[in-house]
């Protein structure tokens, strides 16, 4: 009888077995079966599609650089998961740094607040008012 190796069997880690030794084809197999339930998770973790859509790339991305450190101890999707979520905290502290402000927004507020451009006025009577 032999003896099995710890995920034989497991389509996920058979293919990152493969990148390391050199299939990088193998990754498409991995987004293929991912890019859903990982999509899924990372719009509820951070409530926006578009930037799901990036960290799913992005997510990918770090698995192929990571494909040497991978080792087959636990699931691979708790591996590709912790990534994933690593990635979507530090997604939301940039966030939290950089609010998105709309520009249109404060473009309207600026020229309500300045008398020279009152709606009705046209661009020649702010002109002679000046």
């Amino acid at each position: 009888m032999r003896s099995s190796s710890p995920g034989e069997g497991d389509p996920d880690i058979n293919a990152m077995t493969r990148m390391v030794e050199g299939d990088d084809l193998a990754l498409n197999e991995i987004i293929d079966r991912w890019t859903p339930r990982l999509g899924a998770f990372l719009v509820r973790f951070l409530g926006s599609d578009g930037d799901a859509v990036d960290l799913v790339q992005e997510t990918f991305i770090a698995v192929y650089r990571a494909k040497g450190r991978y080792k087959p101890k636990a699931k691979f999707s708790t591996w590709l998961f912790g990534i994933a979520s690593n990635l979507a905290r530090q997604r939301l502290r940039w966030r939290r740094r950089h609010p998105e402000v709309a520009l249109d927004l404060e473009l309207e507020e600026a020229l309500e607040s300045d008398p020279r451009f009152r709606s009705g006025d046209t661009p020649a009577t702010n002109l002679q008012a000046a």
